[in-house]
């Protein structure tokens, strides 16, 4: 008898368990998806900021690499936006500095 009613336990334990992890996935799942509805509007509004300087693809690019940082942080959600725009600030800094380079070797060139 008691073997039964441990293997019940075990059985009932192991069910709790597994709805337990459901919950998890999903809850998981809702912060992915949150994180990506963010991670639009983030780019978007980084594209208008920086659009002068960086092209669309640039941006999204820059996006992305802060997206995938922030996906190995416990919270994602929160440190995304200012990697994202950190990111973003880099590549513009280096698009400028590619364009001061090119502008001043055609003119020791001419």
């Amino acid at each position: 008898m008691k073997l039964i009613s441990i293997s019940t336990r075990s059985k009932a334990a192991s069910e709790a368990g597994k709805n337990r992890a459901a919950f998890k996935v999903r809850k998981r799942g809702n912060i992915w998806a949150e994180l990506n509805e963010v991670k639009n509007k983030v780019a978007r509004q980084l594209t208008f900021r920086y659009g002068n300087d960086l092209s669309e693809d640039s941006v999204r690019f820059a996006v992305n690499e802060a997206d995938a940082l922030a996906a190995t942080l416990p919270y994602p959600l929160l440190f995304f936006p200012t990697l994202a725009e950190e990111k973003v600030l880099k590549a513009s800094q280096w698009a400028e500095k590619q364009r001061q380079i090119f502008n001043s070797g055609w003119r020791d060139a001419a």
